[in-house]
């Protein structure tokens, strides 16, 4: 099961919908969010958790950083398990990474970024990867394009996050994404 744990997503919880939404259409999610906990298939793909970042955060194969992150305190991420996904346009938390050596996975409209839209419409986008990412099983995914079919329109960011864990879980992008 694929770990993914969302810190800071407060608000409109756009990270956490997006997350989920793509989560349930590629295999199905555990989720574990605020007071709630559900299961959105029968043998869920996906194990999601969401915290305001108060508690150490031990394991994870994937941590996204949500809006709201820099109240997150990065010293309790263990960041040698996870591989950390974060908005760019966030500069006050890109500098609390970047003090503490922190690699990560940048998403925004930017062409320098790690994920970016390269074409942006509704209901299809285009996503770009900028460069090689560590996928599932040693695997590495090469820049590519590729496409995604929105059920509705979601944030820039958001996307992004979800796409990132569908790429990081070895899911193809071959023929597009769908959420």
């Amino acid at each position: 099961m694929k770990k993914i744990i969302i810190l800071g997503d407060s608000g409109s919880k756009a990270v956490t919908k997006a997350v989920i939404r793509v989560c349930t259409a590629y295999g199905g999610a555990f989720v574990i969010d605020d007071d709630r906990i559900y299961e959105t298939s029968e043998e869920p793909q996906f194990l999601v958790l969401t915290s305001d970042g108060g508690k150490e955060i031990l394991c994870g194969d994937t941590v996204i950083l949500g809006s709201s992150a820099e109240t997150v305190n990065i010293d309790r991420i263990r960041t040698d398990q996870a591989v950390m996904v974060i908005d760019s346009g966030n500069k006050k938390l890109l500098a609390k990474l970047k003090n503490r050596r922190i690699a990560a996975i940048g998403c925004s409209m930017s062409a320098q970024d790690t994920l970016s839209i390269s074409c942006s419409g509704f209901p299809v986008k285009m996503v770009s990867l900028q460069r090689n990412i560590a996928i599932s099983g040693g695997h590495t995914a090469e820049p590519q394009e590729f496409t995604v079919r929105l059920s509705e329109e979601t944030e820039v960011y958001p996307l992004l996050a979800a796409c990132a864990v569908l790429l990081m879980s070895g899911i193809s992008s071959d023929e597009g994404y769908y959420f």
